[in-house]
C-alpha cells in the first residue's frame, strides 16, 4: 500500500528578487515537505539568505508566490511564531544571561512550565550549555553564542525550522550531535 504523500509545509514558485541592478534571486522554486530536510547549496551571494528572509516574511520578493504553513509569510507575520529561525548574523541579548533569554523567550510565546523546563534541559545538555547559563550573552564565544540561537529556535517546537549558516562557530562534536538532534525532530 503506497502512503500519502507528507503535507507541502513551505512552497516557493519562481520568486525573483533584485536589489537594484543586482538579481539575488531568478526563479527560485522549491517545496518543502513535512520531515524532510532541504539544504540550499550555492556559492556567497547567490540569494541563500534573501529566499531564507523571503519564506520568514522579512522582505518580499519581487514576483513569484510563496507561501508558509499555508499562508503568505509577508502578509500574515503570525507564520513567524510557528517557525524556528536562526539567523546568519546573530542578534542577542548581550546584557541578559542564556536562562534570563530562554524565559523570556518562554514568557512571551506562552510555553507551558513544565514542558519549557524539559525541552530546556534537553537542548542546554545535549548542546553542552549547561555550564553557561548564567553567564552574560556578551561574554559568550561565537560558538556558545550559536548554542544559544540554536536553542532559542527549537525552545517552542517549531513546525518548520529555517537555518542560516546554523553550524558556523560550533566545534565539530556539537554540530555533529545538533545535526542529530535535527533528524531526531
Amino acid at each position: 500500500m503506497a502512503s500519502l504523500p507528507a503535507e507541502v509545509l513551505a512552497r516557493a514558485r519562481d520568486v525573483r528578487k533584485s536589489y537594484g541592478v543586482v538579481k539575488a534571486l531568478d526563479g527560485v522554486s522549491l517545496e518543502l515537505r513535512e520531515g524532510e530536510i532541504l539544504g540550499l547549496l550555492g556559492p556567497n551571494g547567490s540569494g541563500k539568505t534573501t529566499l531564507i528572509k523571503i519564506l520568514m516574511g522579512f522582505i518580499r520578493p519581487d514576483s513569484g508566490y510563496v507561501e508558509v504553513l499555508g499562508m503568505d509569510p509577508y502578509d500574515n507575520p503570525d507564520v513567524r511564531a510557528r517557525i524556528g529561525y536562526v539567523p546568519e548574523e546573530l542578534a542577542l541579548y548581550n546584557s541578559l544571561t542564556p536562562k534570563e533569554l530562554f524565559d523570556l523567550v518562554a514568557r512571551i510565546r506562552r510555553l507551558e512550565p513544565a514542558a519549557y523546563a524539559r525541552r530546556l534541559d534537553l537542548l542546554v545538555s545535549s548542546l553542552g550549555l549547561k555550564d553557561r547559563m548564567d553567564d552574560l550573552i556578551g561574554s559568550l564565544s561565537r560558538g556558545n553564542k550559536q548554542k544559544v540561537a540554536i536553542i532559542l529556535a527549537l525552545l517552542h517546537e517549531p513546525d518548520i525550522l529555517l537555518l542560516d549558516e546554523p553550524i558556523v562557530g560550533l566545534d565539530p562534536a556539537v554540530a555533529r550531535i545538533f545535526k542529530e538532534l535535527l533528524y531526531e525532530m
